[in-house]
Formats: structure tokens, sequence, C-alpha cells
């Protein structure tokens, strides 16, 4: 019994050695930009009232890997937002500037674990003509792919809390998942 533990622990650190001697690292200096859009459509459910959220986003990303794994870079985003209530319709659109960290962790030849962590800043405009700043915190941890050596598509789980010009929590708190593609040169 003790010669297969034995054996299994010898196993298990050939296995780990491999995957840190074949992981998708990522070298210093290495540039990065993506993208990526997404649409939302959403029904309250709990009051029969028809109130609907409609959200477009589009953004871009430009980062630069200053250690080895671990990207700083900027996120560039536009949006547009349509509230439809029982009695009215409010829209809104909205620019965002977001710097971002992000560690990488290799798992495989192909793959990576990521730890991201944003502040962004958003100007929204509304109809009315009415300007607000808001700052979201970002954290996100996600799994990217590589499809080729240099593309990889990034699956992720975030989570974000939106203060207002204040500082205040203005109410908006969403967890979601995303897809983006990355390019790395």
């Amino acid at each position: 019994m003790k010669h297969l533990k034995a054996w299994s622990v010898v196993m298990l650190c050939c296995v780990f050695f491999n995957n840190i001697v074949y992981a998708k690292n990522l070298k210093r200096g290495t540039k990065s930009i993506g993208g990526s859009s997404s649409y939302l459509l959403f029904g309250n459910t709990e009051y029969d009232d028809g109130d609907t959220t409609e959200r477009f986003k589009i953004g871009m990303t430009f980062g630069s890997l200053v250690r080895t794994n671990f990207e700083m870079g900027a996120g560039f985003e536009y949006g547009y937002n349509e509230y439809e209530y029982a009695t009215s319709t409010t829209k809104k659109e909205f620019y965002t500037l977001a710097p971002y960290v992000t560690k990488h962790v290799p798992i495989t030849s192909l793959s990576n674990l990521t730890f991201t962590g944003q502040v962004s800043f958003s100007k929204t405009k509304h109809e009315n003509g009415n300007s607000v700043t808001y700052k979201t915190w970002l954290v996100s941890v996600g799994w990217e792919h590589f499809v080729s050596g240099s593309a990889a598509f990034n699956f992720s789980l975030n989570h974000e809390e939106s203060f207002n010009d204040d500082s205040e929590v203005v109410g908006q708190e969403s967890t979601y998942t995303n897809i983006a593609l990355k390019l790395y040169f």
C-alpha cells in the first residue's frame, strides 16, 4: 500500500511538471487586443405589468503583459439601454473606460485560468439630456482556451457593483457570464 501511495505522488508530480513545462505561458511584452458584444432582453416575471429591459453593448480591450502571465490594459465600451414600463419608456446610452489587470494561470498547453479585476468609469446620457457618471467594480474568473497560437476565447463569470457620482451604491449589482475573443501578438 505504501508503494501505491508513493507511485501516486510521483505520477501526480510528473503530470503537474508536464503541465508547467508545456503550459500556455504568455511572455512579458506580448500585446493583446480583444472584443466582445452582448445583447440582453429581460422581462419582469415577478409582476404581470409588462416591464422589459433591452441592452446592447460592444467593447474592445487593449493590453500588454508586464510580466509573464500578468496583463494590464484598458477596455472601451459603448452601450444602449431601453427600459419599457407599463406606462412609459426610458432610453439611455453610455460610454465606458475600464482599466484592468488579469492574472493568467496556465493549466494545459491550450488553456489558462484567468482572474481579472477592473474598475470602470461610465458616462451615461439619458434621453432627457441628463448625464450621470458611474464607477463600477468588477471581478471575474474565467477559462481561456487557445484555438490557435495567438487566438483565444475567454469564457468568464463576472460580478460587478456600480456607484454614482456621490459614491453611493445605486442598486446596480449583477452577476453574469461573458464570452470574448482575444488575439495575442
